[in-house]
This record gives structure tokens, C-alpha cells and sequence, in this order.
């Protein structure tokens, strides 16, 4: 535990908001990946805490990328929209969430970027995210 003392339950909210914070970076750096500088300043500008959400995201490991690379070989012409969400899944897995729980995550910080910034950027991400 974090600080001695601290009930039970406040480890198990503090570690939901972890993965929460560590999917939606991952999410942006799945469309990081994705989008050209000003596409992602544009992003960025709509996301104030932008730079939290991708340090909370999991670093992939060597085999997530070699994986990730030979799933992208076999896709052919599919290869980066199947990459970007394998890559989330394998993300999600790291934090300790289903691969699932991608389909639940992206709409909702789709949702948010659109309030934010606007269904342009919105759409923007979504694009990045699902791009082929």
C-alpha cells in the first residue's frame, strides 16, 4: 500500500483511476503514432492533461512489439488499423484490463476530445485510431 493506514478502499479507487488515466494514454499514443505534429497539437490543445495520460500509458515491451509487428506483417493492407488496436489491447493487458475493455474506452475519450475540442478533433483521433 501507497501510505500506511489508508483503508483498503482507497487503494482499490487510486488503482482504478490509475488504469483509467493509463488507457486513455495509451489511446493517445496509439493515435500519436498515427498522426502528423500539428494533427497531434491540435489534439493535444483539447486534452490539458495530456502529458500525465501518456506517462500514465504502459511502455511496450520488446515482445509486444515483435508480436505486434508479425500480427501487422499478416494483415497486409489491414495492418495499422489492426496495429493500433492491438497495440491498445496489448496495453490494456499490461494495466491489468481486458482487451475489451478497449471498444468501452475509446468512445468514451472520443466523446471527451469532442467536448473539448470539438467534433473535428474528435474525429480526428478516431480516424488515427481506426486508420488503414
Amino acid at each position: 500500500m501507497l501510505v500506511t493506514g489508508v483503508p483498503e478502499c482507497c487503494e482499490v479507487a487510486w488503482r482504478a483511476c490509475a488504469q483509467a488515466a493509463g488507457g486513455a494514454g495509451a489511446i493517445f499514443k496509439a493515435a500519436q503514432g498515427q498522426l502528423d505534429a500539428g494533427q497531434f497539437a491540435q489534439l493535444s490543445s483539447a486534452v490539458p492533461e495530456m502529458d500525465s495520460l501518456l506517462s500514465a500509458a504502459p511502455k511496450p515491451s520488446g515482445s509486444t512489439a515483435s508480436l505486434i509487428g508479425g500480427a501487422s506483417s499478416l494483415l497486409g493492407e489491414n495492418a495499422s488499423s489492426y496495429g493500433n488496436l492491438a497495440t491498445l489491447a496489448s496495453s490494456f493487458k499490461d494495466l491489468d484490463l481486458s482487451a475489451d475493455m478497449v471498444d468501452q474506452f475509446v468512445p468514451v475519450v472520443v466523446d471527451y476530445v469532442k467536448q473539448r475540442g470539438g467534433d473535428m478533433t474528435g474525429d480526428l483521433l478516431q480516424s488515427a485510431l481506426y486508420s488503414n
